[in-house]
């Protein structure tokens, strides 16, 4: 046996969350021979330190006539506090912890909500850390070829998908984990890191990961039980993925960082979020109806589809009207809108906006795609506008079967004065801190706690540390406007392979601007850290962080041998709808 216990020694796994099976179901022959369900433990990868420990929560007490406490009585049950880092390479650990993650092939949600799924119902998960007991690596050395983790599914041998060494591993499990906290950080000279932090009920030490069954507490009693499903720690599998390089380590370089400005509330002349509206109508043939199958962010979006073809050379599309009562000749407004399409090569998408019934024609082919993508159109109003007819926005369908959904449309009037552009400095870091603080839910007659959960409403933060470039003071703006119209502000964070290719991507969504601290020192450049804050609505999506990216699953896309990408008839990427996690 080892004197001493080192990284190499060590591998990290989460559990299914509480009540859930693997997606697809592993069933198979068991240790015993007797024919069960497996539960396949899923790998954390790339992680740098896990740390952990266990604190009682004791209470002093004293008595009238004794001058020191008569006891020092445990108060409530211990707490298991730990914290996991690694270096962020997709969203893969992300989704295997439960975080809710979009990927490629997901289909539409009702929320977009990064934490989501933890308000939603996936709390409590089981942590391993598994130990070798012999001092040798942990993970075999090369890894296993995924391609053969279908078949032993599929045939009911599962059991064969166990790692080499398992009788050589002890188990150190952390029983009803519950996530608590993220944080994201991006600075330059530093791999991008990520610290997630849990607090779970238990800890127990198990000799072996052989045959072992999916160990439980039961809060009543305080009693270890152990469950049905058998616990497969898996080989260490290759990973594979079309999409992007996934042996590539994102640094700072590989992170661009975008930060635009919304509208001040006072500014927007029409919001329309497509959730109970009835201001727009279709033309030319084309319908136009609410629906709930596509959305960007709420509930609905309004989905446009073809007419029959028109002198034009046209099929329909949508009318909404702008409230051009409210508009001034000579001044700028912006129109905003998300649109979506059912194919991702379309041809010809035109959008018009009306005045005066003269349109302005613009091409969204280069931008619409089966993706929800961004659209800001910036006019100045030329002439008086027609209060009659109004002015309208009108979307062309070009193609025949083609539809399209927009969502989120709004018309804005452009600030007279610009505010001071902070984020056009020089980025030297980016933290981004989400903290999922939990209530523990305690019941008279259970020795430990019944649930914890979250305390709403969480509010996330933002903190942007940058040089600043002068830039500033070429132009006028002040922060008292700044604060004045209250604006609210968007960000991503995207991460790209050494080809370009997008891995992941982070968006922050509907953020509050709180204060920025200068710094100028003798012998330094000024610098300037800015906070930004958000509170994150489960019910509509309007203030939200999402994660977007391929992730590093096993299997994501359908791919041939050559891990080229299959596609149907009509060029989409052909996707595993149950991807494999382990």
């Amino acid at each position: 046996m080892p004197n001493r216990i080192i990284y190499n020694a060590q591998d990290l796994f989460f559990g299914l969350a509480s009540g859930i099976n693997n997606i697809p179901l592993v069933t198979g022959t068991l240790s015993d021979g007797n024919t069960g369900t497996f539960e396949v433990l899923k790998r954390i990868h790339r992680v740098q330190n896990f740390n952990y420990d266990i604190v009682t929560n004791r209470e002093d007490i004293g008595l009238i006539g004794k001058s020191s406490f008569d006891s020092h009585t445990l108060s409530s049950p211990p707490d298991v506090n730990g914290t996991i880092s690694y270096f962020i390479e997709g969203l893969g650990n992300e989704k295997k912890m439960g975080f809710n993650v979009l990927t490629s092939g997901a289909t539409n949600l009702p929320n977009k909500e990064f934490t989501y799924n933890f308000v939603d119902g996936n709390k409590k998960q089981n942590i391993y850390l598994a130990v070798n007991k012999s001092g040798e690596d942990a993970r075999t050395t090369p890894s296993f070829e995924p391609a053969e983790i279908p078949d032993l599914i599929t045939s009911g041998r599962a059991l064969e998908m166990t790692l080499p060494a398992i009788n050589n591993l002890g188990l150190l499990v952390f029983q009803n984990a519950y996530i608590n906290n993220y944080n994201l950080d991006i600075t330059v000279g530093n791999y991008p890191k990520v610290d997630v932090g849990f607090v779970a009920d238990n800890v127990i030490f198990l000799g072996s990961g052989s045959g072992i069954k999916t160990p439980l507490i039961n809060s009543q009693d305080a009693e270890v039980e152990y469950g049905d499903k058998e616990l497969i720690i898996p080989k260490n599998y290759g990973r594979r993925n079309p999409n992007f390089d996934v042996t590539h380590t994102f640094r700072p370089g590989d992170v661009t960082i975008e930060i635009s400005k919304r509208a001040a509330e006072e500014d927007i002349l029409i919001e329309n979020d497509m959730e109970s509206s009835t201001d727009f109508a279709g033309f030319h043939g084309a319908t136009v109806a609410l629906t709930s199958s596509e959305q960007y962010q709420g509930l609905q979006s309004l989905q446009v589809t073809q007419g029959p073809l028109v002198v034009g050379g046209n099929y329909g599309g949508a009318n909404i009207p702008v409230p051009v009562e409210k508009m001034v000749v000579g001044e700028y407004y912006t129109y905003e809108f998300y649109v979506k399409a059912n194919t991702s090569k379309p041809e010809g998408e035109l959008l018009q906006v009306k005045q005066n019934g003269i349109p302005d024609t613009f091409d969204l082919s280069q931008f619409i795609g089966n993706a929800w993508t961004k659209i800001q159109i910036r006019k100045k109003l030329t002439s008086a506008p027609n209060t009659a007819s109004k002015a309208f926005n009108i979307f062309f369908p070009s193609a025949q079967g083609l539809v399209f959904w927009v969502d989120s449309f709004k018309v804005c009037k452009d600030a007279e004065n610009e505010p001071v552009q902070f984020y056009r400095d020089i980025f030297q870091s980016v933290k981004m801190s989400i903290p999922l603080n939990r209530e523990n839910l305690s019941c008279v007659g259970h020795k430990y706690h019944l649930d914890r959960n979250l305390s709403l409403p969480l509010k996330s933060t933002v903190t942007i540390d940058m040089i600043e470039s002068g830039s500033n003071y070429q132009t006028s703006g002040n922060f008292l406007d700044n604060l004045r119209r209250d604006e609210k502000y968007d960000m991503s964070l995207t991460f790209v392979d050494a080809s370009g290719n997008q891995g992941m991507k982070f968006n922050i969504f509907g953020s509050k601007f709180e204060g920025a601290a200068y710094n100028s020192d003798i012998g330094s450049n000024k610098t300037v850290s800015t906070t930004f804050t958000m509170s994150n609505d489960y019910d509509f999506a309007r203030s939200v962080i999402s994660a977007e990216g391929q992730g590093l699953f096993i299997l994501d896309h359908l791919v041939d041998d050559n891990l080229n990408i299959l596609t149907t008839d009509g060029g989409d990427p052909m996707v595993d709808e149950t991807p494999f996690l382990f």
